[in-house]
């Protein structure tokens, strides 16, 4: 029963971790959510690669775990804004095999990195590169614009020429 009781302890936690998460991604425009959270991970890798005991293992844990699974709902979000709405379950389908292979590819190739001469920090290094490659390639996403929204959610619509003048000859 102590453990059904601690797990219900922890859902008010989890779902204010969730709300503000989601509070705060929904505010980021472009891929400066996605960005921010490959950040916020990579911090939460550097504290045990830095510094070495308890505390430095405690607050790698706290930061990586408080934020790498908002990942996942930063990039629906950007998918959801730069994709057409016919287009959403697909796109978050696509990125959702993506984070997956990541996550399979990743533990496993910085396992082998790790087997080698340099030992865990190595591969815990090659997570800190990537996670920083991946911030700088969010950042330069772009959302579309409200017209360009409604002319590719419309496979009926017409392009309009932005200079009317031109179409009168």
């Amino acid at each position: 029963m102590a453990g059904a009781e601690g797990s219900m302890a922890r859902r008010p936690a989890i779902g204010a971790h969730d709300r503000a998460w989601g509070r705060l991604i929904g505010r980021l425009r472009g891929g400066a959510a996605p960005a921010l959270v490959s950040v916020v991970v990579l911090v939460g890798v550097l504290p045990i690669l830095l510094w070495h005991g308890t505390v430095a293992a405690i607050v790698s844990a706290v930061v990586f775990g408080g934020s790498f699974m908002a990942g996942p709902t930063a990039v629906t979000v950007l998918a959801r804004r730069m994709l057409p709405q016919h287009a959403w379950t697909s796109g978050i389908a696509l990125l959702t095999v993506a984070f997956s292979v990541g996550q399979a590819v990743g533990p496993l190739i910085s396992g082998l990195l790790s087997d080698s001469s340099g030992g865990i920090a190595k591969g815990l290094w090659l997570s800190v590169v990537l996670l920083a490659v991946s911030a700088v390639v969010a950042l330069v996403q772009r959302e579309r614009g409200a017209a360009e929204h409604r002319h590719q959610d419309d496979p009926t619509s017409l392009p309009v020429p932005a200079d009317r003048s031109a179409v009168r000859g």
